[in-house]
């Protein structure tokens, strides 16, 4: 299953690469965030991975991440799996005369697949990315410097 999502950030390009990858700030803006573990490489770079958590339901959810690809300010490319399930996650920023086109082309990949529509998985995708949005235009104030 592939899609594309685009959302447009009215922040400097600076300050959305800056926060993009700041685990200890994902609590601002991703709900049921718990925390990050790097299990290899290096913080922020290509080829590190980790585990990111979350509670879901009252229980505690893992996923893994791999930086695939990171070349900030303009790309990244996230790599996450759990439970039968890859999405890779290739983010784009451009410049804009109002801030920043963010695009993420998206690609899930299912041992099983699902029985739910496509529509539901961009609209949550699309939610997230509103999140960060939000949280880089209203909250980081502080986070730009």
């Amino acid at each position: 299953m592939k899609y594309q999502c685009v959302v447009h950030v009215y922040a400097p390009l600076e300050k959305v690469s800056k926060l993009f990858l700041e685990y200890e700030r994902y609590k601002d803006w991703q709900a049921n965030f718990i925390g990050y573990t790097l299990l290899e490489g290096q913080l922020k770079e290509t080829g590190a991975k980790g585990v990111l958590r979350y509670a879901a339901a009252n229980q505690l959810q893992e996923m893994n991440e791999y930086l695939e690809e990171v070349a900030l300010p303009h790309r990244i490319v996230n790599v996450y799996s759990m439970h039968g399930v890859t999405n890779r996650c290739e983010n784009t920023f451009e410049t804009t005369e109002e801030g920043v086109r963010w695009t993420m082309d998206v690609e899930f990949d299912f041992d099983i697949p699902p029985a739910l529509d496509i529509q539901m998985f961009i609209n949550q995708t699309t939610s997230t990315m509103e999140s960060f949005k939000h949280f880089i235009e209203n909250v980081a104030v502080d986070k730009l410097n």
